[in-house]
């Protein structure tokens, strides 16, 4: 029997490599359409994100705009109690616990007794505490819950007011805030507060630089563009070496000093705060500029709330019982009656200052001449709040205020520090 031998087709190369040109082709779409998905969830996810930010941002502003108005009413009512004629570290504004004088007549809380900075979250007597009390909505009690307010108030007659650490020719000007406390300019031993400041004991300036910076301080802030002599930098000369003038005017905000011949690109980190990690040991201060000064006050220093330091730089007297004022000062306030009081009592005036030990031959001369330095009340605060979302993300809001009185807490300026 013979076999049929049978014609059996066999597949083209070619038709094969079709094959499997068109499996990569589906494979490429496949990983395009993937790759288009991804980016596409990814931009939702970004818009996502950013609508929240955006959502983030309005409510962040409220609430450092909430915590900056919360500060001013309570310097206020601060301001109103009259049976507290002072201002002191151990009152609500400064996160202190308050003293007896703020307890009403008959026992009952006052609205300064209800107040507590300190607290950051939701929590009796905290800023978004009260914020949670007065709204019901849920979503924004839940958005409260998970978010924090930090408030922190600074009153600025603790410090110096650069302004008068300088001697200038410009007049005394009572009603603006610079004030030149002192009927003659302050001295140390011949020297003036910006020379003592510059000392190792403060900000540890070399000695051959002080004059520099002393006249040319002088010359930034004075009405003329002249040279002090001997060091001074008059306006050609900064305008040669540094292409701009001198200001001529009181200095609104330290940042200006890194401008000033003699701290210009050399000494910027007594300001900034950015000390140069090769700085050596003995080089290096003890204190910066804002730790000391401040371009914003009345002038007179408040002996409840300025630090050892700036007492004992202000007047070296004050070195005999800055001890016992620190002591006097700091006690506790938590008292039922005023005669319980005892020595644990912030200073009310300024001639108590006699009876701690500072030093004196003729009391009346004394006082008087205290009373033009220091003072028992502060009226300019800087306030700063700082709003944090759940999720992180902050803002921060600064602003320089003027207690008139207990109805006028008056905004100098402010500014967003961050995030805005």
């Amino acid at each position: 029997m013979r076999l049929r031998r049978f014609n059996l087709k066999r597949t083209k190369p070619w038709s094969q490599r079709r094959r499997g040109v068109a499996l990569i082709m589906v494979l490429l779409v496949v990983m395009a359409m993937v790759v288009l998905a991804g980016n596409f969830a990814s931009n939702m996810r970004v818009e996502q994100i950013l609508a929240r930010n955006l959502a983030n941002e309005v409510r962040l502003e409220w609430l450092c705009r909430s915590g900056m108005e919360l500060s001013r009413y309570l310097l206020g009512q601060q301001f109103a109690n009259q049976r507290e004629p002072y201002t002191t570290l151990l009152q609500r504004w400064a996160g202190g616990p308050g003293g007896y004088a703020e307890t009403s007549g008959d026992g009952s809380e006052t609205f300064l007794d209800a107040i507590d900075i300190n607290e950051r979250g939701v929590a009796e007597g905290s800023l978004l505490g009260l914020l949670q009390r007065f709204d019901g909505d849920e979503g924004w009690q839940k958005y409260l819950e998970r978010a924090s307010v930090e408030v922190r108030i600074v009153d600025l007659e603790r410090k110096i007011n650069i302004n008068w650490a300088i001697p200038h020719n410009r007049p005394r000007d009572d009603g603006t805030g610079y004030t030149y406390p002192y009927p003659n300019r302050p001295l140390q031993e011949g020297r003036s507060l910006i020379e003592v400041a510059m000392g190792p004991d403060y900000l540890n300036v070399p000695n051959t630089e002080h004059g520099v910076i002393r006249d040319s301080l002088k010359d930034w802030i004075d009405n003329n563009d002249d040279r002090t002599p001997p060091n001074g930098f008059d306006g050609d000369e900064y305008t040669r070496q540094y292409g701009y003038r001198p200001k001529n005017d009181f200095v609104d905000d330290l940042s200006e000093l890194k401008m000033v011949n003699g701290i210009h690109e050399t000494r910027e980190w007594l300001v900034s705060g950015d000390i140069p990690d090769d700085l050596e040991e003995g080089m290096r201060p003890r204190f910066l500029i804002p730790d000391l000064f401040t371009p914003i006050s009345r002038g007179k220093i408040n002996i409840n709330t300025a630090s050892r330091e700036v007492l004992m730089l202000v007047d070296p007297n004050m070195e005999l019982c800055v001890d016992r004022v620190m002591e006097h000062r700091g006690g506790s306030t938590h008292i039922d009656a005023p005669e319980d009081m005892s020595d644990d009592r912030p200073i009310q005036q300024v001639s108590e200052l006699l009876s701690l030990g500072y030093p004196t031959t003729d009391i009346g001369r004394t006082s008087s001449y205290l009373g033009q330095i220091f003072d028992v009340q502060s009226w300019f605060f800087e306030i700063t709040v700082k709003a944090t979302t759940g999720e992180g993300q902050t803002k921060e809001l600064v602003a320089v205020v003027f207690r008139q009185d207990d109805r006028n807490v008056k905004v100098l300026h402010m500014y967003w520090k961050s995030g805005g």
